[in-house]
């Protein structure tokens, strides 16, 4: 959900009638009175109509409804703009718009012309190894703590497909499908 200027607007503006309309629409609560009817002066001291059955407390007249006009009327002020200017619409989402880094691009290249493509490759506390690999997909590995953006490939060294993740590829170019 994206919002704009114009929702901004629209929210400062609900909440003013929503406010506007409650203040409007609320009755004054009715006033604490005698069990019996009394209306006592002294409601609020210590031993008000202790002879006529005690104080009762005086209830919210204000009807459901009323209470829920303000909030309604706000909402609809607020959704309607910002439906209208399309903040509830689904982004389309590109999937490849996170590879565009170079390394991403020659592997973007190679998978469009049906090429390999040849690395060096740098596992976690290991020397540098070249690789060559037919790559199948760009994509995101997710682990527990991140995701990392990785080329799914076949990888010839291997005779099996891999995972690259694309932060430890150096050096790399197109080769010729090494196909068998």
């Amino acid at each position: 959900m994206r919002f704009g200027e114009r929702e901004i607007g629209a929210l400062v503006l609900a909440l003013a009638v929503g406010g506007l309309l409650f203040a409007l629409l609320d009755e004054p609560n009715l006033p604490s009175r005698c069990a019996d009817g009394w209306h006592s002066p002294s409601i609020g001291e210590t031993g008000a109509c202790s002879h006529h059955g005690g104080v009762v407390p005086g209830r919210d007249p204000t009807p459901w409804w009323k209470r829920a006009l303000p909030i309604g009327a706000g909402l609809v002020i607020f959704l309607v703009p910002a439906w209208r200017n399309g903040a509830f619409r689904r982004q389309a989402h590109d999937p490849m718009a996170a590879f565009t880094d170079p390394v991403s691009m020659v592997i973007r290249q190679a998978m469009e012309e049906g090429s390999d493509v040849r690395f060096l490759y740098t596992k976690e506390d290991q020397t540098p190894e070249w690789r060559t690999v037919t790559p199948l997909e760009l994509t995101h590995l997710h682990r527990a703590s991140h995701a990392s953006r990785c080329v799914l490939a076949y990888c010839h060294l291997r005779q099996a497909k891999r995972h690259f993740v694309l932060s430890r590829i150096e050096q790399i170019s197109r080769v010729a499908a090494m196909r068998s």
